[in-house]
């Protein structure tokens, strides 16, 4: 298998703190991808077009997304990509407190690849990297080649 660079992810959320628990639970489940901290989906679209500040941020090859926040919202942002060409197939896992089946349902028929109820744990971002890793996207283990460059 070709060997890839590590995806940047942007996670895509309004609460500081849960930011921060969810770069912890990347830490702790032992990956070191860069990690791109956006307050809402507009900041989202405005790293993807390039739009200052983020002219020179490295984009996505995975977004972990809130569906409640100001301005536009994950519903809103998912939307927006999945209507794009170039962002059609980015993988957007939705991260959000609410496990409502209703919320559920309305992400995967909007496009989400996934859907992670809060609080985001180490085992939570293990399932996101095996199922994103089936995608052939990289994560950085620390130095070790993501799951799917181990498959036979």
């Amino acid at each position: 298998m070709v060997a890839r660079a590590p995806i940047a992810v942007a996670l895509v959320d309004d609460d500081v703190v849960d930011r921060m628990l969810t770069v912890r639970a990347f830490s702790e489940a032992g990956l070191s991808n860069k990690v791109v901290e956006l307050e809402d989906g507009q900041a989202l679209l405005d790293l993807l077009c390039r739009r200052s500040p983020f002219a020179s941020t490295p984009l996505p090859g995975l977004v972990l997304l809130d569906l409640r926040m100001p301005r536009l919202g994950g519903r809103e942002a998912l939307d927006q990509l999945r209507a794009d060409p170039r962002y059609a197939e980015l993988p957007v896992v939705i991260l959000t407190e609410s496990d409502d089946p209703q919320d559920i349902r309305n992400a995967y028929l909007r496009g989400a690849t996934s859907y992670v109820a809060k609080p985001v744990t180490p085992d939570a971002i293990d399932r996101i990297v095996v199922a994103v890793d089936r995608l052939s996207y990289g994560f950085d283990h620390n130095g070790q080649r993501c799951i799917a460059d181990a498959a036979p």
